[in-house]
């Protein structure tokens, strides 16, 4: 593996590669920190909506090749590393949560309104996912990396939907008969989304508040929508 620096057109390799053998090439987009030596695997993963996935993720230690299970090796949904720091922030069932350390054994939950299905801190329901973000992520990092902000939307007040999901054909080993979902989508003259922009600084893992910041008074509505923020 390799990165690619576009203005000097130089190229880093990460080794031979040997770290990579484990996941037998069943792995998505790898993330590197900023002192290029850990990084991100997110392996085992499993579709959601059309941009979202749920993975196992591992942080690899370049230097040692030591592997370290995020989240307990349980699903997580997104895990990015902070500029500037080493620092790891990762959405588990819509919930954001902060590693000091990328091998730090204790992680530290930054919210707790998260509610799968419902409540999405940092991450994107289906709605702003296919319509106006065009991916998962919405949550970013101050350029120094001491704070975090998040877009959280809670969709309680929409209208359900009903659709039908198939397993595989002539697959034994999948669901034969179809299976009932259900997603909360807004449609004309529906409730949509209540969408709200928060900050916290990770030096002291709390919200900053900030009082009287308000939308011009042309774009006020009661029908708000953060606008897509271009990245990846």
């Amino acid at each position: 593996m390799m990165t690619l620096d576009v203005a000097t057109k130089e190229r880093t390799t990460f080794g031979d590669g040997d770290y990579l053998i484990p996941y037998n090439g069943v792995w998505d987009i790898v993330n590197i920190a900023i002192d290029q030596r850990w990084i991100t695997i997110p392996h085992d993963c499993v579709n959601v909506y059309i941009y979202s996935t749920m993975c196992n993720c591992s942080i690899i230690d370049l230097a040692t090749r030591q592997e370290y299970l995020v989240a307990g090796g349980n699903y997580t949904q997104l895990v990015r590393f902070a500029p500037i720091t080493n620092a790891v922030v990762y959405v588990q069932e819509n919930d954001l949560y902060y590693l000091e350390k990328p091998d730090s054994p204790n992680p530290i939950r930054l919210t707790t309104t998260g509610k799968p299905g419902i409540v999405f801190n940092g991450v994107c329901d289906f709605a702003y996912e296919d319509n106006i973000y065009m991916k998962m992520r919405a949550f970013y990092f101050s350029t120094d990396g001491t704070k975090l902000v998040y877009l959280s939307l809670n969709d309680a007040d929409l209208k359900v939907v009903h659709y039908s999901e198939y397993g595989l054909p002539g697959d034994p080993t999948v669901y034969q008969y179809v299976k009932d979902k259900t997603i909360r989508y807004p449609k004309v003259g529906t409730p949509i989304p209540k969408a709200s922009v928060h900050v916290i600084c990770l030096k002291t893992k709390k919200e900053i508040i900030i009082d009287g910041l308000k939308a011009p008074a042309e774009l006020q509505s009661d029908r708000k929508v953060p606008p897509a923020i271009i990245d990846t």
